[in-house]
């Protein structure tokens, strides 16, 4: 390999009639170990967001169990209605379904289905059902009007 670079850069150094540099960054690359993600049937359909992100090298943490937990969590935190979190777990089901074949469409179907689950869950924290917020009768009203506070916030400060 040593002996192909060294005739390689003569040969350049011949035709070109300059220094060259040869940088192979490929054999760096050939270098690093491969990494394998195994995890468990619940966790496995995050490792498609992680390798969206790109997949953690062999000496990097994997972030796909922290992803698991936090993504949903905060999809729900945001999204928080049991009506389109029950849409939500009916699309990841059908969608599970149907793209059985296509794994990263079935592990976003998932992914689907857990902030679908989420938001059902959150959904009845804030009592609310399709956007309304009085069927469930939540004894904490959120603030009625929060233009006039933070217009009298701007004001006075």
């Amino acid at each position: 390999m040593a002996k192909e670079k060294k005739r390689k850069k003569k040969e350049f150094e011949k035709k070109s009639h300059s220094s060259q540099e040869i940088n192979d960054e490929d054999e760096e690359l050939k270098k690093q170990a491969p990494t394998q993600m195994k995890h468990n049937f619940l966790i496995r359909p995050f490792e498609t967001l992680t390798r969206m992100y790109g997949v953690p090298t062999y000496s990097e943490i994997d972030p796909t169990a922290v992803l698991a937990f936090t993504f949903p969590l905060i999809f729900g935190l945001m999204f928080g209605d049991i009506g389109h979190g029950l849409v939500l777990i009916i699309s990841g089901i059908i969608g599970g379904i149907l793209f059985r074949k296509k794994k990263d469409i079935k592990n976003l179907s998932w992914i689907i289905f857990y902030c679908g689950f989420s938001a059902i869950l959150f959904g009845f924290l804030y009592g609310e059902f399709f956007g309304q917020e009085e069927i469930f009768g939540f004894p904490l009203e959120p603030i009625p009007l929060p233009i006039p506070f933070f217009g009298n916030v701007i004001l006075y400060n």
